[in-house]
This record gives C-alpha cells, sequence and structure tokens, in this order.
C-alpha cells in the first residue's frame, strides 16, 4: 500500500503505533520505491504521522492523560498485524503479552 500511495496518492496517514524506526525502514522506503516508479517526487507525497501525547497543566492532569495514552497504544499494541513494528524496535513478544493480559481481563496490566 505504501509503494502504491508514493506511486500515485498526495499522501499518507500512518498509524500512531509506527515509532521512528518502523517509518525509516518501511514508511520511507516504500513510499519512495512507489514514486520512483512513476517518476514523482517524494517531497510531492505529505506523510502524515500522528502524535500520542500528554499534556496538563497539572500532576493529575498528565497522569490521567497518561493512562489514556498507555490503554491505547496497548489496545494497537495488541493487534497481531502490528506486532512487528514492536518485534523491530526491540519489543519482541511484547504483542503476545499484552493479548495474554487482555484474555485473562487484566486490560490494566
Amino acid at each position: 500500500m505504501l509503494r502504491m500511495a508514493g506511486e500515485v496518492a498526495d499522501g499518507v496517514h500512518v498509524h500512531p503505533l509506527g515509532e521512528p524506526g518502523y517509518l525509516a525502514r518501511h514508511v520511507v522506503q516504500n513510499i519512495a520505491a512507489g514514486a520512483e516508479r512513476s517518476g514523482r517526487n517524494t517531497s510531492d507525497i505529505a506523510v502524515i504521522v500522528p502524535v500520542m501525547t500528554i499534556v496538563g497543566d497539572t500532576d493529575e492532569e498528565r497522569d490521567k492523560e497518561r493512562e489514556l495514552v498507555r490503554a491505547s497504544l496497548s489496545f494497537y499494541a495488541s493487534t497481531p498485524n502490528y506486532a512487528f513494528i514492536l518485534d523491530e524496535a526491540g519489543f519482541e513478544g511484547t504483542t503476545a503479552r499484552i493479548r495474554e493480559r487482555q484474555k485473562a481481563g487484566d486490560f490494566k496490566g
């Protein structure tokens, strides 16, 4: 899909689980390959990478935001299709561990 986007699309919206190494190893390379195939310049293709942030004026507000981000990341990280992103980033087996806890009903864990 990324190669096709590089070939024909105006831009790509990357999944927020995509860490910098994933972007370098997969996203940028594949977009460039598609762009080259159609004679396009990669600078003509917008790459949008959403970032999860933790903001607040107080420790309490930031703690609440941190838990929301933690829940979102663990939800995404539990998806088997995204396991390779964590594995390549040095967190091998994280997806399986999160799924085990979810199956046990330990969502906070």
